[in-house]
């Protein structure tokens, strides 16, 4: 059975090396645009990508929340908090403001979609990264994340050195 996984393990991450994983999602994303994104109206897809959003910036919002009480040097004050839910504010803002640009110009969800895909997708790398550096690979398949996304590895060097810039020869390889 390990050998089996080491042979999936190891085409994954063959996979990561050659860019087969943004191909492919490119692809699929090109072949397979959902006709919610051509429509004039909401819908409870647009109602779910606001929900999965949501969702991303509350794993982030954690886990980031986590290394900041691990770490000595970020601030815990009450200003990070409402920083932080200004800045959250602000992105549902932007894909609001999106939105009506779509009804305004006639482009449909499409650039509503982009953007607030966009702000999914960064954030969850953000999510990946701290829990990385919380170390929860050990619980949670992260190198799958890690596999795929290799500029994540920027992400997780750039997390130790604004939580734990004392231990900067810790850093995941």
């Amino acid at each position: 059975m390990n050998e089996i996984l080491e042979l999936v393990r190891d085409q994954l991450t063959k996979m990561g090396r050659d860019n087969s994983w943004f191909f492919g999602i490119m692809g699929a994303a090109v072949l397979s645009i959902p006709q919610w994104v051509f429509s004039d109206e909401w819908t409870v897809s647009h109602t779910v990508l606001i929900g999965l959003l949501l969702a991303v910036l509350v794993l982030d919002w954690i886990t980031g929340r986590m290394l900041a009480q691990r770490s000595n040097v970020v601030r815990k004050k009450t200003e990070v908090v409402i920083d932080s839910l200004i800045r959250d504010g602000l992105i549902f803002l932007v894909c609001g403001i999106c939105y009506c640009i779509d009804f305004l110009i006639g482009t449909h969800s499409v650039i509503f979609t982009v953007f607030t895909a966009a702000f999914i997708y960064h954030n969850f790398s953000s999510f990946v990264a701290n829990a990385t550096v919380l170390g929860w690979e050990k619980n949670y398949p992260m190198w799958l994340f890690n596999l795929s996304l290799k500029w994540l590895h920027d992400e997780v060097y750039a997390k130790m050195d604004k939580y734990f810039p004392d231990r900067k020869d810790e850093k995941h390889e």
